[in-house]
């Protein structure tokens, strides 16, 4: 259990990390991701929860994926 615990402590710092801008998303997320994520949520900006949108994504992308580039458009840092 600790290593989840671990794994999520990290991942929501590298998130507040982009939303401050002190990481850009694309050091984090490959551009491809980032662009597939974008596309996405500009496409269907009703879409609800983030395993919906997951589920519409595929496994090529992470959950930690999409909350990177949700950081990101939020700050505007894309």
């Amino acid at each position: 259990m600790r290593d989840i615990w671990s794994i999520m402590y990290h991942a929501g710092c590298r998130e507040l990390y982009v939303l401050w801008g002190a990481v850009k998303v694309d050091q984090l997320v490959s551009r491809e991701k980032v662009d597939k994520i974008t596309r996405y949520l500009q496409e269907n900006a009703d879409a609800r929860g983030i395993t919906f949108i997951k589920a519409a994504l595929g496994d090529e992308v992470s959950y930690a994926d999409i909350r990177l580039v949700m950081a990101a458009l939020q700050s505007a840092k894309i």
